[in-house]
Parts: C-alpha cells; structure tokens; sequence
C-alpha cells in the first residue's frame, strides 16, 4: 500500500515550515521603559549584550510547524493505493439512474403504459449490488425514490406516477443525473431515460452534459406516424341580441395527422352544462376555426370549456376559459394639438381589438380635453402630449388619487414643463432630451420584472420574447424617490417606470407607439403588453381567460378581481386544485402566489367563503403536443462525454476507474484540513494561555531610559 499525491506541486509550500522557526529565534523581549525627570544623577555605562537565540517553545513549534505540513498534504490531494483500496475499486456496484418522462404528451395512446413496462423491467434488469434512483421529469426534473440497493421501493414509487400536465425539458434531467452521480461512491455509472423523445425537449443551445464516463441508455417510446387533433386557442367576441348581451367563441382546431378528420364534434359548456354544438372537418396539417354560439352572456364569471371528439392525446382535447361578464373599459386617449392623426394608430388598433375585457376609447387632444371626459374613463394615456391644463388637468390628478390609473408616453412633444407643480407628485420621474441609439443599432429591454402584472404574461419560456424589439430613440427618465423601474434598456436608461398616487397608480414609459421610435408596435409582444399594462392600471389584473399550466398567479391580485380588500380578511385562502386536492395561503405574506400545477379549473376563495369562488382557468403548454420525434443519436453524442482520463482500464464492458474518482471517493484531504485548522486553534489558545501565567521577566535585562 503506497500514497501518491494529485497535486504535488503544492508541496512547495513547505518551505513555510521556515516561518515559525524565525518567529520562534527573531522573537525578543521588550525592554521596560523608566522615565526619569533628569539624567544629572546617573552615570552612563557601555553595556554589550551577546546572547545566542534559542527555541525555548518545543511544543508550540512543532504545532505550528505540522499545522503547516497538514495544510500542505491537504492542497496536494493524496490517494491512498494498495490491494486493500484496489479491492475496494474493483468491488462490484453500479450507480444506475432511470428517468421517465411524465410530460403529457405521455398520455398518447398506450404509451404510458408502454413506459411503465420499460420502467419496470429496467428496474428488474440491474445486478445485485446496483444503487438505483427513480427520477421524473417533466420542464422540471424531482427524484421519486433512491439512492437504494432495493428495487422493490422503486417498484412501489412507481404504481404511484401518471402523466402531468406540463411540457418537456431534458436538460432538467441531465441536471438532477448530473447532481445524483457526483454523489455517488461507485465507479460504474449508467442513466437510462424512457421517453418519447420529441424534438422539441432538447434546447440544443444549453450545455449540459453527464459527467465522463456515463453512459446513457435511451429507451425509445416515439411514435412513427402519430396522429392528432388539438384545441390551440379560442376566441371570445361579445355582441347583443334582442337587446340582450351575448358571446361567441371560436375554436382554432388543428390537424396534426397525415389523414383528413370529418364532422369533428365541437361543445361549449358552461359551468359544466353543454350551451353549444357545431362540428368541423379538418384536412391534415390544416386547422379550421369552430364557431360556437351566440349563447347568452354569463352574468357572473364562468367557468367555460370548449372540447373535441376523443383521439388518442386526451389533454390538448378542452381548452379551458373563465368567461367574464363585466363591461368593456373606458379609456381616455389623450394627444398633443398638433399630433398627426395616425401617431396613436398602433395603440388605438391594438386596444380595438381587445376582447375580455373590450376597451371603449375615447379619443381627445389636449386643449379640448373636459372634466367629464377623465370621470368617465378608468385610464387616462397620454400619448406624447402635453399636461392638460385648467379644470381637465385637475380632474386628472384626482382621477389617480381616488384609484384611478394614468398611462404617460414619452416622446417629441412631451415637455416637462407643461407639468404645473399640483401635478408634479404624479410623476414616476423627469425626463430630459431625447436619447438616439440609431448607432447601436437600437437598444432592447433589460432588468424586466417578470412578476410585474404589464410582464407576467411573457414570463414563460413560449409566451413571447418582450426583450427582443429595438428602440432606436427614447426619453431618458431619471426616477423619484419613491418611484420603480419595472424594465430598462440595455444601456441602463429605465424604460418603464411605476408610482403610487393616492389609490392609484401610474406609469411613465419612455418612447411612443410611433414605429419611429422603435419597433415595438409591429411585434407580437405588443398587443398583449397594451391590454397587459391597460388591465392593470384599470385595477383589472386577471382577465386573461386562461392560464398555462406552469404559471404562477397573486392570490391578491385575484381578491382584488373579486371585489375583496386582503387587508381585511382572515390570514388564509383556499386554494382547490382540479383534483380536489387543497391549500391554505397566507395573504399576508409576500409569498402570497400559486404555482398552477394541473390543467383544469382551480377555485380560489377566502375560508369559510366557498361559495364565492373564483375560477381560473389551466390549459397545458399547446407546444408539447407537437409529437415530431428527436435525433437521439446526437441528443445522446450531445450530453456524454467519454473518460480518458483512467488511471486504468479493464476488459470490453469494464467500467473505468481514475486517480480522481479515488481520490474524491477517499476524501482524505478534508481529514487533513480539519486537523490543521484544529491544530492552529489549540495553538492559538495555548501560546494565550501561556502568556498569560508566564509573563517575561523583568529587569533582567537593563531598562530602556527615555
């Protein structure tokens, strides 16, 4: 049995084992000082003092000096070899990980069960003396059970798992294996993953990799010619009949399959009564839209689900909705005098074409805006234009203050100061003269706060990329104290900021709808930015319809919807989920959110209160239907890396095993390391302790005289 050393080069440290020798042979007495008023009295003698150091500590030295060698042994990471160790190397013992994909698009036909079979008989497969992991993953990746020797709790953590509700993400999976090898004391490793393998999972711009010498192992549960009929979306448009307010919806259906679907049935139901019926034909890779209605309109919020006949992927068949009956918004467009008539084309077209909630705009320039204009509106935007004067400036402020929203877009005919000094409290910050990033080739928003309501729709991985439209001028803003950035350029000017006013609020955005600007109005981001940031600022927070499943929601937000101040109910929420399962939240938390987990409808309400609660409506992420299968071959070439650093290597089949898997296996360096810091505290409390009952002589030596 011999030790060698990984980092030998370290042992140069050695050399300051030569520290406490010269602090142990320097280190001399202090003289004692005697101050005499007068030297007449005294006579002056030549003294000469010849005395050889010596080490007088024996003890404290050699403490010090093997902390220093213990510090050093440690930094060179020393490996113990021998038969003893070999034995333990060769030991038989694998460190086997099984992955199984619970994403929906699982729930295909038999796949599923397909999957809980090649689980399983992965699970009956491993030789005795295999350390086993069940793990899960879906856009999220959690260990169900292991590390064990035993596979029976596998088998049982296993009758317990079915299809969720969420998308693909292999990367989740590399992460956690990753995590769960680097833990493991065997040499031996394999990752067998069962799935469906859909190219969408792989987001090949990420660099995740198993750590050497892993070996993967996918079990492939595609399917070769799938076939599938889905609901992306549904449409809500309100009119009135008979002097009656109703609703139509329409489905988008899409025919993924290589065949033509006749006569699809298509069902609204409302709150779980079936309303309407229509049905649809669908050539392959087509989609068709499916009118349903005009039924009556509900006359509280409802919970509305559209389906689709049965085929063989059940969770994209409903799209599920909570369908309002409030009435549309007012809103109160304000321009400056001289402003040319399509210079608020942009905002106007992408609040006409809102739905749920509808938004009524009334359009005014700044000299002829009125008192009962501002009354009448739940926001006030003013689309780079001056501050109104007079009585309409003042009905502005105390529009605000009485819980009020006002929109203010900053551009060339936005002076600061039109603003009079009533006003001034208003604003989120003061701007300066316009910025031009035409050399950079615009600018893009950064620092965004995704938990902001004007941003939490983009916070998923598919809901939109808000960073990606280009400024190329702007209004830098320079914030008030009590005011927030909600997002900024990447050249650090804030783009958008917040202040609280009275029981409103306001917003100060930094360049107009113009396409001039920048090229915010012509992206897909912005129609849902507009109706995102105008529902806020009307206090109307969760009219989105529909939720993706994955997403996080306030639970404030939504007794705010409800009409129901948090302030004033009991500390706790219920939330119950589709399967009936429930919790209680704490409102007056800061952690007042839920994760939504299932696809389906969740109620919301206060405790005791159940029968006024609040729908929300889940779908699951429409993108994990897409069934296009992935190049296994490279995914795997992707994420395995081959060990050439063995030490040594055994026959076709035998696992590798290197100097630093014995090395990190043994862990004898932190033993080391211990013991030094140990060494140097007993030190350290000794040479105190020894000072203290052994104080230096004194007048053994002739005093210092000052």
């Amino acid at each position: 049995m011999g030790v060698s050393f990984l980092a030998p080069l370290f042992f140069a440290g050695l050399v300051a084992v030569a520290v406490p020798i010269l602090v142990h042979l320097t280190n001399r007495d202090r003289r004692s000082v005697v101050r005499f008023p007068s030297l007449k009295f005294l006579t002056k003698i030549p003294y000469r003092q010849m005395r050889r150091q010596r080490i007088q500590h024996w003890f404290l030295f050699a403490v010090r000096v093997l902390a220093i060698v213990l510090l050093v042994a440690a930094f060179s990471r020393p490996l113990i070899e021998g038969a003893l160790v070999a034995a333990t190397d060769d030991a038989p013992g694998r460190e086997v990980i099984i992955a199984l994909d619970r994403s929906y698009s699982m729930a295909y036909g038999d796949t599923w069960q397909r999957a809980v079979d090649a689980t399983a008989e992965a699970i009956r497969s491993q030789p005795p003396g295999s350390r086993l992991s069940l793990i899960v993953f879906d856009e999220q990746a959690q260990v169900v059970a292991g590390p064990v020797a035993d596979p029976a709790a596998l088998a049982r953590a296993l009758d317990t798992l079915a299809p969720g509700s969420h998308g693909t993400r292999l990367a989740s999976m590399t992460q956690l294996a990753n995590q769960l090898l680097l833990e493991s004391p065997l040499d031996q490793r394999e990752v067998i993953v069962i799935s469906d393998w859909q190219a969408r999972a792989w987001d090949r711009s990420t660099r995740v990799r198993l750590i050497p010498g892993t070996t993967l192992t996918p079990v492939d549960l595609s399917i070769p010619d799938p076939s599938n009929v889905l609901i992306t979306g549904v449409d809500v448009r309100r009119s009135e009949r008979g002097g009656r307010p109703t609703v139509v919806l329409a489905a988008r259906v899409v025919n993924q399959g290589s065949t033509t679907i006749t006569d699809l049935p298509v069902t609204l139901s409302i709150n779980g009564q079936d309303v309407a019926e229509t049905a649809v034909t669908v050539p392959p890779m087509e989609s068709r839209t499916a009118r349903l209605g005009p039924v009556a309109q509900p006359a509280t919020l409802a919970r509305a689900t559209v389906r689709i006949g049965d085929d063989l992927l059940a969770p994209d068949n409903t799209f599920n909705l909570a369908l309002s009956s409030r009435p549309a918004l007012s809103l109160l467009l304000i321009e400056a005098r001289g402003a040319p008539n399509d210079g608020s084309r942009y905002l106007r077209d992408a609040l006409a074409i809102a739905d749920d909630p509808a938004f009524e705009v009334t359009r005014a320039r700044r000299h002829s805006v009125r008192p009962a204009d501002v009354a009448a509106a739940s926001v006030v935007v003013l689309h780079d234009s001056p501050f109104p004067g007079g009585p309409a400036g003042e009905a502005i402020i105390e529009h605000v203050a009485g819980g009020g929203g006002l929109w203010i877009i900053l551009g060339g005919r936005s002076p600061l100061g039109s603003w009079p000094e009533a006003a001034a409290g208003l604003l989120p910050g003061r701007w300066r003269s316009t910025v031009d990033r035409l050399d950079r080739q615009g600018v893009s928003l950064a620092g965004i706060d995704y938990h902001h309501p004007a941003f939490r729709i983009f916070s998923g991985p598919d809901d939109g990329n808000v960073a990606g439209p280009r400024f190329f001028r702007y209004r830098p803003i320079v914030l008030a104290d009590s005011a927030e950035a909600i997002a900024r350029y990447t050249d650090g000017g804030v783009a958008l900021a917040e202040l609280g006013y009275g029981a409103g609020r306001v917003l100060l955005w930094g360049s107009p709808f113009d396409n001039l600007w920048s090229n915010l109005p012509v992206q897909p981001v912005f129609l849902p930015f507009v109706h995102q940031v105008a529902q806020f600022l009307s206090r109307r927070q969760t009219t989105d319809g529909w939720h993706q499943a994955g997403q996080v929601v306030g639970l404030r937000e939504i007794l705010l919807e409800m009409d129901i101040d948090s302030d004033t109910l009991d500390r706790e929420v219920i939330v119950e989920g589709p399967s009936r399962r429930r919790r209680e939240v704490d409102v007056s938390s800061s952690n007042a959110f839920v994760t939504l987990t299932e696809a389906g409808f969740y109620s919301v309400y206060p405790l005791g209160r159940e029968r006024a609660s609040y729908p929300v409506a889940v779908n699951v992420n429409r993108a994990e239907s897409d069934l296009a299968p992935l190049d296994i071959e490279a995914f795997v070439a992707a994420v395995t890396v081959p060990d050439t650093s063995a030490a040594s290597a055994g026959g076709a089949g035998s696992a590798t095993v290197t100097l630093a898997d014995r090395e990190r296996r043994q862990g004898i360096w932190w033993f080391l390391l211990v013991g030094a810091l140990a060494l140097l505290v007993g030190e350290s409390l000794w040479s105190n302790r020894s000072a203290q009952s052994h104080p230096p002589p004194t007048g053994h030596r002739p005093a210092g005289i000052e």
